[in-house]
């Protein structure tokens, strides 16, 4: 693939974890992450079904983590932010 919506796609793929990496991000077990997805209702909805498994965007587990009073203990997949230049 090649072409300017790449460069994009790739900038969100970064984002995209599955229940091994939310896992590791909340000091939790990787099965805990199904339970999760099926005993509470506000759990994010994953973003993209595959055949080895469901991605989610760890923005929005964090997100649901803080709301519900669970830790994140693990950044995962944070690259620093590009300097900005002002005007």
């Amino acid at each position: 693939m090649t072409g300017e919506g790449d460069d994009s796609l790739r900038e969100l793929a970064k984002f995209l974890v599955g229940p091994a990496e939310i896992a590791v991000a909340l000091g939790i077990e990787a099965n805990t992450v199904n339970v999760w997805k099926t005993r509470h209702s506000l759990f994010p909805k994953p973003v993209k079904r595959l055949r080895a498994g469901d991605l989610w965007d760890i923005r929005e587990i964090e997100a649901w983590a803080e709301s519900t009073g669970r830790p994140v203990v693990v950044a995962v997949r944070r690259d620093p932010q590009p300097p900005t230049t002002g005007n």
